[in-house]
């Protein structure tokens, strides 16, 4: 069968959202046509669906809790980043990557071939990179780093805003399954990140999805340039609403022999413009 979850918001003064519709149903595969719409109301500022009792609402909230969106656009001397953490904060790695020393403090101790494979793929993208070396203070931990061929280590305020990314991309993509939401939203990887990074970064993207479902939004015509037509998913806003349109390979296929997919979309072939 199938979970469906609907709502519409609306603007309302003085400057908030309110839910003009939100329903839900569960349909059976069984069945010839879909079930009807549960309704939750209307005019309330709070998904309803979240203190809903109904067994349908409440798979459909255990399925939005395990999607997690990750942006590690934040790399400010007042960012996450750049402060100590409890080395106990280690379950999962944290939406903006700020707790990334503690997550490489746990896996160097608890899974070191996974703690040097990362390693060995950040080096891959940045060669000056050796390994990560991470010291425990008082119960807190920092991220720090060694180059190679030096003995000195840096700090994440010496590192740049494009190396502190690719850390905390390369760590979220080669992390243990068991601890990884279910679906993986990634907002704009390539920030900061040299064309070699984003290839790899790319290829960890295609390996990961065969275990989870993951969403890239993306603005680099490089990073597209990495992925097929059948891949991609054409954002467009139609009459105030964003339309999702998937391509058709066979609509295209005359073009990729002279282009790649980066290229159609600069060319705007496939839509997707401002």
């Amino acid at each position: 069968g199938s979970n469906d979850y609907q709502f519409a918001l609306t603007r309302a003064h003085p400057d908030r959202f309110i839910f003009t519709n939100e329903e839900f149903r569960f349909s059976r595969e069984s069945y010839p046509t879909k079930a009807s719409w549960e309704p939750l109301g209307s005019a309330h500022e709070e998904a309803r669906i979240v203190t809903s009792e109904h067994q349908t609402a409440r798979v459909i909230v255990r399925l939005l809790k395990s999607c997690a969106v990750y942006q590690f656009h934040d790399t400010s001397d007042s960012s996450d980043f750049k402060t100590t953490w409890d080395k106990e904060e280690n379950r999962f790695l944290r939406a903006h990557g700020g707790n990334l020393a503690a997550i490489l403090f746990y896996l160097e101790r608890e899974d070191p071939r996974r703690f040097q494979m990362i390693c060995r793929h950040i080096s891959r993208g940045l060669p000056t990179f050796d390994r990560f070396q991470i010291e425990e203070k008082h119960g807190r931990v920092m991220l720090r780093w060694k180059a190679k061929g030096m003995e000195k280590t840096y700090g994440a305020h010496l590192t740049s805003d494009g190396s502190l990314r690719f850390f905390a991309l390369v760590t979220l993509l080669n992390l243990p399954t068991e601890i990884l939401p279910e679906v993986i939203f990634l907002d704009k990887p390539e920030l900061g990140l040299h064309p070699t990074a984003l290839a790899l970064v790319a290829n960890m993207i295609k390996s990961l999805a065969n275990e989870r479902q993951i969403i890239v939004a993306t603005q680099s015509p490089l990073l597209v340039d990495e992925f097929g037509l059948d891949e991609i998913i054409v954002l467009e806003l139609q009459d105030g609403r964003t339309e999702v349109r998937r391509l058709d390979k066979d609509e295209y296929r005359h073009w990729l022999d002279e282009y790649t997919t980066g290229e159609l979309w600069q060319k705007n072939l496939l839509g997707g413009q401002p």
